[in-house]
């Protein structure tokens, strides 16, 4: 397991608060802490270690390659292995703590979260569902997002969420039960929060890679323990 990114975001959640507002507000005061972590997971190594040895075959050929024919033939390859080996090594999976606006990582031209076609059984969870990605991967697929916690288009995606969340809004995303008061700067600063910034509230998890990849991690996770920590 390799650690990808953590993004941790202490400031004014919403627009109609200034940053010297937010930084002048006691703690007792102030709306969930919202932080990201993501990871890379080896799901097979022999195919990591084959992944390797293709990447360094595949750059000396490509720098001894001097026909046009032969260097579309090579991208051709390279996309096709890149998704293959990807998908047979790693699996990406994020956490987003206490998260103000929850996506299901990936999106229509619209950008609406596409929804997934599948429900998964997780216990404790809130919701939990399965995203089969309709389009075959090109050579961007498994490059990262510019959020640095999604793929651009992975196999599969599946969404879990623990905690208490409203319904799905116009854009397929669901935001947290805890946004529902903070309608205006007084309504979100002015008043003592029963429950503390620094407590886990709401926790989304995804998980990106091969479909089958993906329910392995999620039959190998502790779901029990995850859902006890909600509210700690």
């Amino acid at each position: 397991m390799y650690q990808l990114t953590d993004e941790y975001f202490d400031g004014p959640p919403f627009q109609f608060i200034s940053f010297a507002n937010w930084e002048a507000t006691p703690y007792e005061k102030r709306p969930p802490v919202w932080d990201d972590l993501a990871f890379i997971l080896v799901v097979n190594k022999d195919s990591l270690t084959q992944w390797r040895k293709w990447m360094e075959e595949f750059q000396q050929n490509l720098e001894k390659n001097v026909n046009v024919q032969s260097f579309d033939a090579m991208q051709n390859e390279q996309t096709k292995n890149t998704a293959t080996f990807t998908e047979g090594s790693i699996v990406l999976i994020h956490f987003g703590i206490n998260p103000y606006n929850v996506t299901t990582g990936m999106q229509d031209e619209g950008q609406h979260s596409l929804i997934p076609q599948y429900a998964l059984k997780v216990p404790g969870a809130f919701y939990a569902g399965l995203l089969i990605n309709k389009n075959p991967p090109d050579i961007n697929a498994y490059e990262l997002t510019y959020k640095g916690y999604f793929f651009n288009s992975p196999a599969a995606v599946a969404t879990i969420l623990f905690g208490n969340f409203q319904p799905k809004n116009a854009f397929n995303n669901w935001r947290p039960v805890f946004e529902k008061p903070f309608t205006s700067s007084a309504a979100t600063l002015n008043s003592e929060k029963a429950i503390k910034c620094d407590v886990l509230q709401n926790l989304a998890i995804h998980i990106e890679g091969r479909e089958d990849k993906v329910k392995n991690i999620i039959q190998t996770l502790d779901w029990n323990t995850i859902h006890s920590m909600i509210g700690k």
